[in-house]
């Protein structure tokens, strides 16, 4: 039986349009226009409305105070119905540009009937009037919102009945961002993480030296523009990511098993690399070729959203895999 806390963070640009005078007229063909770039959608679009108001009816909200946490927080919550016993938790962490915790909550609310208390925070409004987690990109006392999850998970334990051994992290983008921070701060108060479309920061890799390994799950897309394959100022790339975390793993290479997911016709590619008796902690991969900056999910949705995997799903069944769950 499931019994965990899941905490989901993630989303998060601004583009200019040079007006330009319409070409002369000519009888020549036009040439080709080149595939358009892979981008997050500015807006939700219907349907995304609809999976929206779907995910609010199914869900409380708490809020919860503690010092230097930010003021009061929020969070929503889904509590299964009937089960008996302590419940695991999975946290998630949602991304920026206008998201809450509800945004989070649409990427798991198919799996609402396993018996697992889902919590998705809420990022405080900072200078910019959007939420986010602070001490990612924000400036300001890198712990705050650490020490929110601390603090969250005391309410937690004070109003449900929930297993302190099994609390799981999940975050998309920004909220991977956070989620990283947990997985190196808090290592010793989770038993795994999800990390979707956020390679490792740079700033962490003192911090996370120290920490104790849990089952990792890691999700990248090389189509995506936002969290990039390749390295950047702040952050390592994917492959140096994927590394690090093996070596802290104990995962020999020669161990490596790698898998393609059956193809649901959506441009994708996604390959799973996972690694054989990892001495310290589980540790998987998905490489997602063509995959753009989102939550892989089993729907339709726009060019660069992969159908081939359920990334809550996949994490789920990962956790449960290696026991904690």
């Amino acid at each position: 039986m499931l019994g965990l806390v899941i905490a989901v963070l993630g989303l998060g640009g601004c583009t200019s349009f040079a007006v330009e005078e319409p070409p002369p007229a000519t009888d020549k063909p036009k040439a080709r226009e080149p595939e358009p770039e892979v981008r997050e959608p500015r807006r939700r679009g219907r349907r995304g409305d609809e999976r929206r108001r779907e995910a609010e009816g199914q869900l409380e909200e708490i809020t919860f105070d503690g010092p230097d946490i930010g003021g009061t927080r929020s969070a929503k919550v889904h509590a299964p119905s009937g089960a008996d016993g302590k419940l695991p938790v999975v946290v998630g962490f949602h991304g920026g540009k206008r998201h809450d915790g509800t945004d989070m909550a649409k990427q798991w609310e198919h799996l609402f009937e396993e018996p697992v208390l889902y919590v998705f925070p809420d990022g405080k409004a900072e200078r910019d009037g959007q939420p986010g987690w602070q001490g990612v990109s924000r400036g300001g006392d890198p712990l705050r919102d650490v020490r929110m999850f601390d603090r969250l998970l005391d309410h937690l334990d004070e109003t449900r009945n929930i297993d302190r051994s099994r609390v799981f992290v999940a975050g998309f983008s920004n909220g991977a961002y956070m989620a990283w921070h947990i997985v190196c701060h808090r290592s010793n108060d989770i038993a795994g993480a999800l990390i979707v479309a956020k390679p490792h920061l740079k700033a962490l890799s003192p911090v996370c030296t120290a920490a104790t390994p849990k089952p990792l799950m890691m999700v990248a897309g090389t189509a995506d523009t936002q969290a990039t394959w390749d390295e950047k100022e702040h952050t390592l790339s994917v492959p140096d990511t994927v590394e690090l975390w093996r070596k802290k793993h104990g995962c020999k290479t020669r161990t490596l098993r790698e898998e393609v997911l059956p193809d649901k016709g959506d441009r994708t590619k996604v390959i799973k690399s996972s690694w054989e008796r990892c001495t310290e902690a589980p540790l998987a991969f998905y490489k997602i070729e063509g995959g753009g900056h989102f939550w892989p999910a089993d729907r339709k949705g726009p060019p660069g959203l992969s159908r081939d995997l359920d990334a809550s799903k996949a994490a789920l069944q990962f956790w449960r895999d290696q026991g904690p769950l």
